[in-house]
C-alpha cells in the first residue's frame, strides 16, 4: 500500500512537472497562430433580424484578447476562447458589411490571427413586379418573349413557368434591379392565351409570385420547294461530315450547361454584310431528299462567294466542326441558354473551341458545305434549344 501511494505520488509529480514544462515552452517558444471560427454568419451571406453568433478560438496558448469589429467599428472585446454574441442587423443599413475578428495569444511571441467575413444585410420586404404592362405581352409564333421583372433588392432566384417548362431569369447587368427572362415561342406553338407564373425568391427566404398572361399570335410562314439538288455532292457531304444526330446531341448538352448569366450586352448584329435573305425563318420546305420540314433559321447570300461571316454577339465558341447537313459549323454560346449557329462555311477563321469571341469577330467565310445548293450562310439561333427568329434579336427595341 505504501509502495502504491509513493508510486502514485511520483506519477503526479512527473505529470505536473511535464505540464509545467509544456506551459513554459508554450509561453516562450510557441509560434503557431490561433485558429478562428465563426458560426452564425458565413462568407457573403444575406442576413436579417438578430443573428446569434459564436466565436471559437483553437490554440494551445491562453488568449490575451479577442476583438470583433464591424465595418471598422469595435463591437466586442473578450479574453475567452468561446464567445457568443448577437448582431442586431435591424440597426444596420441594408447592403454590404464586413465583420473582422482578431485574436492575440499570451505567448512571448504574441501570435495573432484575423478572420474577415463580408456579408449583406437585407431587412427590406420583398417587392417585385412586371417591368412592362401586360398589354405588351403579345408575341408571334417563332419569336422570343422578352420578359423583364423589376425588384427592390437583389434576388436569389427568378423562375418563369409557362408551357409546362421553367425558364431562369438573370440580372440585366451587374447590380441591376431588373431581371430578364428569354422565353422561346416555337413555330408550332398553339396561338392563344397562356398563363405565365413568375416565382421570386430573395436571399433571406422571402417568396412572392406574379401571374400574367402571354398572347401568342398566329404567323403565316412561307413555303419553299427545293429543286436541282446535287445528289452526288450531298452523298459526298455525308461522308465528310458527322451525323446530324451528333449535332443535335451536342446542342442539347450546350443548352443544359450554358452559364446562367449574360455573356453579352446590347443588341445582336446581322452576321453577314448583306440584306439578301433567300429563305426566311420558319419557312415550310419541301425537298426530295429531306421531305417536308420547317427551316427554323435564316438563309442569307453575301455580295460575293466566300463573304466573311462574323459573330453576332459576344460569347464562347463551343463547336467548330463539320456535319453532314449543316456543313462547316461554328456554334457560339452567349449564356442563358442562348446560342448561335453559323453553317455551310467554306473555311473557318482562326478560332478554337473554348475561345471567347467578341461581337463582329470573324468566324469564317460563306460556302456550300453540307446540304446546300449554293454559297450562302445558314444563320440559326436557339433559346433553351428551341429555334427562334434571329432577326428579332437585331432590333433596337427588343
Amino acid at each position: 500500500m505504501i509502495f502504491t501511494t509513493r508510486k502514485l505520488f511520483f506519477v503526479i509529480c512527473c505529470t505536473l512537472a511535464a505540464y509545467g514544462c509544456w506551459r513554459a515552452y508554450v509561453a516562450f517558444f510557441y509560434t503557431k497562430a490561433p485558429v478562428i471560427e465563426l458560426s452564425g454568419i458565413s462568407y457573403q451571406q444575406y442576413c436579417a433580424g438578430t443573428i446569434g453568433c459564436t466565436i471559437e478560438i483553437s490554440s494551445a496558448a491562453h488568449i490575451q484578447k479577442v476583438t470583433v469589429t464591424l465595418d471598422d467599428k469595435m463591437v466586442l472585446s473578450s479574453e475567452r476562447k468561446t464567445q457568443p454574441f448577437n448582431l442586431a442587423t435591424n440597426s444596420f443599413s441594408n447592403g454590404p458589411h464586413t465583420i473582422t475578428i482578431q485574436a492575440i495569444d499570451r505567448t512571448s511571441n504574441h501570435n495573432s490571427a484575423a478572420l474577415t467575413i463580408p456579408f449583406y444585410v437585407d431587412n427590406l420586404p420583398l417587392q417585385a413586379a412586371f417591368a412592362h404592362s401586360e398589354s405588351e405581352f403579345h408575341v408571334p409564333q417563332g419569336r422570343t418573349f422578352h420578359l423583364v421583372i423589376g425588384a427592390n433588392k437583389p434576388l436569389k432566384k427568378v423562375v418563369c413557368r409557362i408551357f409546362s417548362r421553367e425558364f431562369i431569369a438573370v440580372a440585366e447587368s451587374a447590380h441591376s434591379p431588373h431581371y430578364e427572362c428569354f422565353i422561346p415561342i416555337e413555330c408550332e406553338e398553339k396561338p392563344g392565351t397562356h398563363q405565365v407564373t413568375i416565382l421570386v425568391d430573395d436571399f433571406i427566404g422571402n417568396h412572392t409570385e406574379l401571374v400574367g398572361h402571354l398572347h401568342i399570335d398566329a404567323y403565316t410562314f412561307k413555303r419553299q420547294v427545293l429543286h436541282h439538288i446535287d445528289t452526288e455532292k450531298f452523298a459526298e457531304e455525308r461522308k465528310l461530315g458527322r451525323p446530324d444526330k451528333d449535332l443535335r446531341d451536342l446542342l442539347s448538352q450546350i443548352a443544359a450547361q450554358s452559364p446562367q448569366r449574360k455573356l453579352w450586352h446590347g443588341q445582336f448584329y446581322v452576321p453577314l454584310n448583306s440584306n439578301w435573305i433567300t429563305c426566311e425563318f420558319g419557312a415550310k420546305r419541301i425537298s426530295q431528299e429531306r421531305g417536308c420540314y420547317t427551316h427554323a433559321a435564316i438563309d442569307m447570300v453575301g455580295p460575293a462567294p466566300h463573304t466573311v461571316v462574323w459573330a453576332p454577339q459576344d460569347g464562347v465558341v463551343v463547336i467548330k466542326d463539320r456535319f453532314e447537313i449543316n456543313g462547316n459549323t461554328v456554334v457560339i454560346d452567349h449564356g442563358c441558354g442562348i446560342i448561335t449557329l453559323l453553317c455551310h462555311l467554306d473555311q473557318f477563321a482562326d478560332i478554337a473551341v473554348g475561345d471567347k469571341i467578341r461581337r463582329g469577330g470573324p468566324v469564317g467565310v460563306t460556302g456550300k458545305t453540307g446540304y446546300a445548293t449554293g454559297d450562302h450562310l445558314h444563320w440559326e439561333m436557339r433559346v433553351q434549344n428551341s429555334n427562334i427568329d434571329p432577326l428579332q434579336w437585331t432590333k433596337a427595341d427588343f
